[in-house]
């Protein structure tokens, strides 16, 4: 078979597509795009206006003041006076709605130095009572207490003995 000789000219009508090449747009399409851009602009500047307040000079309102942030208190360690040595901690946790819990601690400690008051950590605790013994030679005994106070910005409860702390092992308990 021989191959042919016919020209096929399929490419006669290809002067339209030389001519449409391109991407038009309608008049009609752009005077509606601008239209809308116009609008969004009338929006974003009616809404900036309205959000923005405004006294009635005209000028903006003045921001409140900021409120410092209450300092942490800087030194929250205990007294060196006594040593903590044992501590035996009882809890009855509540676990119907807001899981507080019911206990009480007995805490052994060392009195270092002769002191008029126990001093202990209580954050975010409820005390009721508070009792303080003493142990010596003769056995323990009970120290009476003036007062029992809450230091709120220190976390501390402050027990106020009616006589001193001699040095040697005592036990607070609440």
């Amino acid at each position: 078979m021989s191959p042919s000789t016919e020209y096929l000219d399929m490419d006669k009508n290809d002067d339209v597509a030389h001519k449409n090449r391109g991407m038009y747009v309608s008049h009609k399409c752009i005077a509606i795009c601008v239209i809308l851009v116009v609008a969004a602009l009338a929006i974003v500047g009616i809404t900036t206006k309205l959000l923005t307040e405004k006294g009635e000079s005209g000028t903006a309102k003045p921001a409140e003041p900021i409120k410092p942030v209450p300092a942490l208190p800087k030194n929250v360690r205990l007294p060196r006076s006594l040593v903590p040595v044992h501590y035996d901690v009882e809890l009855t946790p509540r676990l119907d709605g807001k899981f507080t819990f019911n206990g009480s601690v007995a805490i052994l400690v060392r009195c270092a130095l002769e002191t008029w008051n126990v001093t202990l950590h209580i954050k975010d605790l409820n005390v009721s009572d508070v009792s303080v013994s003493e142990s010596n030679a003769a056995g323990d005994s009970h120290v009476e207490h003036d007062s029992y106070d809450e230091d709120k910005h220190l976390q501390f409860l402050i027990i106020k003995l009616k006589r001193p702390l001699a040095v040697g092992p005592t036990t607070p308990s609440g």
